[in-house]
């Protein structure tokens, strides 16, 4: 490792498989620490207990200075000599020894079994339970409430995605122990080329026109305001397609997508295609050539797919919570939550205005525009963790 930089210890946990959003926030941490200029880039070493996480080319990146699984396996080193004193040391001891090195050890989150140590940066991605204590059993409720509250019990500095986030710290939690700062990740989304996307569009046999709402189908990402949205739309002689992505399965919820899609037929919508979990790479692309996408949300703690869409400048019409509002400006195009006939006027005022797709030529701009948002996220959490670490400046 190279003598002054910061060493930031990241733990890729087993129980993050199945949570798309949580390994997109770590792929994020790496890629935006990554992308900081070669001198003041951190060291930063990872513990994978999830080897087919789908983080491998994150984990390959040039910051990324070892890798070492559940049984301390050294599964990536970058210098020979770190490789040299990793293999003197039992498999059980090279974790200890990584931790003892960095400089901070994050994401902490709620049920982590780490005991209390200074180095440990929390991280609470939200705090859903408190506003839709209806998608929860009660023990559900209570379980993931105590967790919360044993987090928040420790002297340590915490991460939180959103001013909203902080908003709702001090208000549920007035008591807590924790040093909150707010950090905003970032998409890594890029523009896809014409070649790809017509080849994206082809196999999935893509309109030339239509809405896209690559959510998973949990009950409060609240897809049926968007499909109840489509119904007033018809009714108007307005008829546009909704492509959909993501899981099906909602284990708070087991029967929420068969119901949905039994509304969808009582409604007599046929222009709503769900095409399963697709590559990422293609939801990407999906995004891109989306007339506009569709973010219904009931509740978020910092928005991914807002990102991606701002990174890649296509047109997104999204529920008005405090966070969408706080990601993408008072002017974006809002509509209230639950609200179909809102969703349906916004959408029938701003669609005819809409190209089929968001030109190459506009979509390249706003990346590039987004390049310099990547670079400032990556240097506010190093400033961070340097200011906590007593290692800034």
């Amino acid at each position: 490792m190279s003598e002054g930089r910061l060493r930031i210890l990241l733990h890729i946990q087993d129980r993050s498989a199945g949570w798309a959003g949580g390994l997109n926030y770590l792929r994020a941490v790496i890629e935006l620490l990554d992308c900081q200029p070669e001198a003041t880039r951190p060291d930063i070493l990872v513990f994978n207990d999830l080897p087919g996480s789908g983080l491998q080319e994150a984990l390959n990146r040039p910051a990324v200075t070892c890798v070492l699984g559940t049984d301390g396996a050294v599964l990536r080193v970058r210098e020979a000599d770190m490789e040299a004193r990793l293999a003197a040391l039992e498999p059980s001891q090279r974790r200890r020894s990584l931790a003892e090195q960095a400089d901070a050890l994050y994401p902490i989150v709620p049920g982590d079994p780490y005991p209390v140590n200074p180095k440990h940066w929390l991280w609470v991605p939200d705090f859903q339970h408190r506003h839709l204590p209806e998608f929860f059993t009660p023990d559900e409720w209570a379980q993931r409430e105590a967790r919360v509250r044993e987090l928040l019990a420790r002297p340590c500095p915490l991460i939180l995605s959103s001013r909203s986030a902080l908003a709702d710290l001090k208000s549920f939690f007035p008591d807590h122990a924790a040093r909150p700062h707010v950090w905003h990740f970032r998409s890594l989304a890029r523009p896809q080329g014409n070649d790809r996307l017509r080849e994206v569009r082809a196999r999935y046999g893509l309109p030339d026109r239509f809405l896209f709402i690559p959510n998973q189908f949990w009950a409060h990402k609240d897809h049926g305001t968007a499909f109840r949205a489509l119904a007033r739309l018809r009714e108007q002689g307005e008829v546009i397609q909704l492509i959909c992505t993501g899981s099906k399965e909602d284990h708070r919820s087991p029967d929420y997508y068969d119901t949905l899609f039994a509304m969808v037929a009582t409604l007599g919508l046929t222009g709503i295609r769900h095409l399963g979990s697709i590559p990422h790479a293609d939801v990407l692309a999906c995004l891109q050539m989306a007339t506009c996408v569709i973010q219904p949300s009931r509740f978020e703690g910092w928005s991914t797919l807002v990102e991606d869409a701002l990174a890649l400048g296509v047109p997104l019409a999204a529920s008005q919570l405090p966070v969408h509002v706080e990601q993408m400006g008072k002017d974006g195009m809002f509509f209230a939550p639950g609200d179909a006939d809102g969703l349906a006027a916004l959408l029938s005022a701003r669609l005819p205005g809409l190209p089929d797709s968001t030109p190459q030529a506009a979509v390249q701009a706003a990346a590039r525009r987004y390049d310099q948002v990547r670079q400032a996220a990556g240097a506010a959490l190093l400033a961070l963790i340097g200011a906590e670490s007593g290692r800034s400046g």
